[in-house]
């Protein structure tokens, strides 16, 4: 009753007030804390459907992870790939990374050898230890089905039983990679030794080979990045893309996808701090009659089972980040390695090393943002000047929805009694209003501090009119130019209380 009578006072909406005493209604009709905890967590669950999205891996034989990272990431997202098998990425495969991707490694017999298979981090990924070179195996969940991924890099100096990897065939699994192979049937001119054996051994294994639209090789007609598996449903692409001799390849799962939700979280965060206060006594007696330890990691369950009931989910068909992915990675790094620094700043054992490194990655990500900026700025003026015949009309078009007025007409007026429309009754209301706040302050004269200032003022006139000195008149503009150039403590109390005033 309490709270419901302290939520009337607040300046809520309908709408929010009638909200917030539906959640007073699951916390005072819950049997135990638990349960409505329970409640509120699992609120959103029910509300939110789902479209399932088939499976996009590639393959693709970078020759040096150095080289090629920018492009490979611009395909990876460009095709909107969830896994990527990638060939000969050398001894910098550490050095990048994908933004949002998890990497997992198998060195290789050379320098320029090794495979890395990275999986978007909305998938879980887990790794098969082995000590087999240029070979990397991993199972994905979070799938319509869990499938294994083997990716292969098998050159051509390099001998290896591919009896060894029959142990690991399950029974959804995907094979690729470049096998250094060649077979007539597999869309190459000519068949190789190599070729007629991988043959031998895939079909003793019970996979199919996945064809694809072109061969693989820039130097000649041999399709040699290949693909097998024992999973029905799978169609291969040659993308005509990237600077490395192999093409890179497609795959699209159509039988196996995973579950996107086109839903955005927008948290009432005016709700939520309501609630905190009106819930605030409960915690505060809870705390007196449980541990530290049991109310702190109630209570962290409690805020996030709260914030989860607050938040209302809204659909949206597209969802762009203003900035890149690199810059969207290079920021949550950043806020890591700040989290660290002011940790370790608060436990007294400061670390130089990330005061250097916090203060390094801050420059570079606020010169990599405004480059973005600028550069989405020329590529805007760009297209402006290639469409139109008339670049400088269409320029100051566009320019017109982007640099608007910032004083913004309003049609209603509240004045703490009523809401007032009518054009006459808010000008009325604001003249009164900036008329009484502006009118000439009055001296109470049984005032002791306003009688103070009156005689002040009036022995400092008879001392100018008697004085032979010229006093040159001043501004409200100089005097508040003066009081900013001295900066005590005094002085910016006072102008405190001078804006408080005003």
């Amino acid at each position: 009753m309490q709270s419901l009578t302290q939520l009337g006072k607040w300046n809520l909406t309908e709408k929010d007030k009638e909200f917030t005493r539906c959640l007073l209604d699951e916390w005072y009709s819950g049997s135990t804390l638990s349960s409505v905890l329970q409640q509120w967590e699992e609120h959103n669950n029910k509300y939110l459907p789902s479209e399932k999205v088939p499976l996009n891996i590639l393959c693709y034989n970078v020759e040096g992870w150095g080289t090629r990272y920018l492009e490979v990431v611009d395909l990876v997202y460009k095709i909107d790939a969830s896994i990527s098998v990638l060939t000969e990425v050398g001894e910098l495969w550490n050095k990048f990374t994908i933004p949002n991707f998890n990497m997992f490694h198998q060195k290789g017999t050379n320098r320029s050898g090794g495979v890395c298979v990275s999986v978007g981090k909305h998938l879980r990924a887990t790794q098969i230890q082995l000590e087999i070179e240029n070979t990397v195996i991993v199972d994905v969940f979070n799938l319509s089905d869990p499938i294994r991924i083997i990716g292969i890099y098998w050159p051509q100096g390099q001998e290896r039983n591919l009896d060894d990897l029959s142990p690991y065939i399950t029974q959804e699994t995907i094979i690729t990679g470049d096998f250094n192979a060649s077979l007539e049937e597999w869309n190459s001119t000519a068949s190789d030794k190599r070729g007629k054996i991988l043959k031998e051994w895939i079909e003793k294994n019970n996979l199919t080979y996945i064809p694809s639209s072109s061969h693989s090789s820039k130097r000649s007609k041999r399709n040699i990045d290949l693909t097998f598996s024992n999973i029905d449903g799978i169609n291969a692409e040659t993308m005509f893309f990237g600077t490395s001799d192999h093409w890179p390849i497609v795959m699209t799962c159509e039988n196996i996808g995973f579950e996107i939700r086109n839903f955005f979280p927008f948290v009432r965060w005016h709700i939520f701090e309501g609630m905190l206060a009106l819930l605030q006594d409960f915690w505060i007696k809870e705390q007196s009659i449980t541990s530290v330890d049991e109310w702190y990691n109630t209570y962290t369950r409690f805020l996030a089972a709260l914030r989860n009931r607050v938040t209302v989910w809204k659909k949206k068909e597209k969802y762009r980040p203003s900035l890149p992915p690199l810059i969207i990675d290079k920021l949550k790094k950043l806020r890591r390695i700040r989290n660290k620094y002011y940790t370790e700043r608060k436990s007294g054992c400061q670390n130089e090393e990330t005061r250097v490194l916090l203060r390094v990655i801050n420059r570079e990500v606020r010169q990599e943002i405004a480059i973005h900026k600028s550069s989405c700025w020329q590529s805007f003026l760009s297209s402006i000047r290639d469409k139109s015949d008339r670049p400088e009309k269409a320029f100051w078009s566009q320019v017109s929805r982007v640099y608007k007025s910032r004083s913004l007409p309003f049609s209603k007026l509240n004045s703490g009694q009523s809401v007032i429309s009518d054009k006459k009754e808010i000008v009325d209301t604001l003249f009164s209003y900036y008329e009484n706040q502006f009118k000439k302050t009055e001296i109470k004269k049984d005032d002791p501090n306003d009688m103070k200032i009156e005689e002040e003022h009036r022995v400092l006139l008879n001392e100018l009119s008697i004085s032979e000195e010229t006093v040159e008149p001043t501004s409200a503009f100089e005097i508040a130019k003066f009081i900013k150039k001295a900066e005590t403590k005094k002085v910016i109390r006072f102008r405190s209380n001078i804006e408080l005033h005003d």
